[in-house]
């Protein structure tokens, strides 16, 4: 998902350690009934990013 920016140069890797995450990843926010548009962007972003 991020070697093509990796090489680019627009991500940086900022530990060698690398950590396999089988179970997912998680966003946690406040429960509101109008969030913040950029965490929105954000999320359906990670969710196209993982094919869901």
């Amino acid at each position: 998902m991020t070697a093509a920016d990796e090489v680019a140069g627009s991500l940086v890797q900022l530990s060698p350690i690398k950590v396999e995450r089988p179970q997912g990843l998680y966003v946690v926010s406040e429960a509101t009934p109008n969030p913040d548009p950029k965490l929105v962007l954000f999320v359906n972003w990670m969710k196209q990013e993982e094919g869901g």
